[in-house]
């Protein structure tokens, strides 16, 4: 039996099991229109190329897209190829089924999932294909097969709903999966599309008050507090580690955050470990 879903919204409130994944490289070099009726569903990464898609057989989906793109193709799909550069991808071919066996199917429509503003989804879909010709690590390529579509799913679910915070996310991306870069506020703007002034708004109505730099040192603390609770690391090697290249001012941001020194925060850390044992 077939279930057909219209939204990934519902698609989200469903108990769903990926089968049979695959993960391949794309490459067309002819400016053309491509007709494919395909049987599974196909979420692409557009590594280069930007292109205009749409389902057959009308040609009212087209979704414009760029460089670094995540594309959800449905199993019918077409794409029309409106620049004359090479179009270079890496596709994740699945089925979807639920716990009683069901396929499930999305609606005939091309849509954009998410955009690789930092390279967090390239290094996912360039680890599975290696992942997937190592015929001794099937476990771990399922397991990251699963983590591709968790941090789709839960940013998805995440940024959809709200309509300010979806203008931020790509900031908000970089920020928190590499907290430890010193990307600066005009680049984090330009990801979105917005100006500083309109970024640091945005970000303070998101975070209750805090701007880009500020929210991006709260990570760094709470990172910092996992690293002096759990190793022996020095102060100065998880300054650098974090992107704090002066350890005097790594000490002044986790004081503001936590009240207290990142020694002093590790001594009761290790005394409370202590009393617990």
């Amino acid at each position: 039996m077939d279930i057909q879903v219209d939204s990934l919204k519902k698609l989200l409130k469903m108990k769903i099991n990926i089968v049979k994944p695959t993960v391949f490289n794309f490459y067309d070099n002819e400016l053309k229109i491509d007709k494919i009726d395909r049987q599974v569903n196909n979420i692409m990464y557009l590594r280069s190329g930007g292109s205009a898609y749409y389902f057959q057989p009308e040609l009212d989906n087209i979704c414009e897209c760029k460089d670094g793109d995540l594309l959800w193709l449905s199993y019918r799909s077409n794409y029309l190829r409106t620049n004359a550069h090479p179009l270079k991808s890496i596709c994740l071919d699945f089925f979807m089924m639920d716990d009683d066996g069901n396929n499930i199917i999305m609606s005939p429509k091309v849509f954009r999932v998410a955009s690789d503003t930092d390279g967090y989804y390239l290094n996912l879909y360039e680890s599975a294909i290696q992942m997937q010709m190592n015929t001794q690590s099937s476990f771990e390529f399922r397991a990251l097969i699963y983590k591709i579509f968790s941090s789709l799913f839960s940013e998805t679910e995440r940024f959809t709903e709200d309509k300010q915070l979806s203008e931020i996310a790509p900031a908000i991306h970089s920020i928190e999966r590499t907290p430890q870069s010193n990307i600066s506020v005009a680049e984090l703007a330009a990801q979105c599309g917005l100006s500083e002034t309109s970024l640091r708004t945005k970000f303070r109505q998101y975070t209750g008050g805090m701007n880009p730099i500020d929210y991006r040192n709260s990570l760094r603390v709470r990172k910092a507090k996992e690293m002096l609770s759990a190793t022996t690391s020095s102060v100065e090697m998880i300054a650098e580690t974090l992107g704090f290249y002066d350890s005097s001012y790594f000490i002044k941001v986790f004081r503001h955050f936590s009240g207290s020194t990142p020694n002093e925060y590790r001594i009761s850390s290790l005394a409370n470990k202590s009393g617990q044992s």
